[in-house]
């Protein structure tokens, strides 16, 4: 936790890096999900 202290400009963007992955997961899993249910 104290590599955030030192480097914050580095933390935010690994965290709007993170943000954007989840977010691409997310959609993935819902498409397929959807889909799975349409095919």
């Amino acid at each position: 936790m104290f590599m955030m202290n030192k480097y914050p400009k580095l933390d935010a963007n690994i965290r709007i890096l993170s943000n954007k992955y989840s977010k691409i997961v997310f959609f993935l899993n819902f498409y397929s999900v959807w889909g799975i249910r349409f095919l």
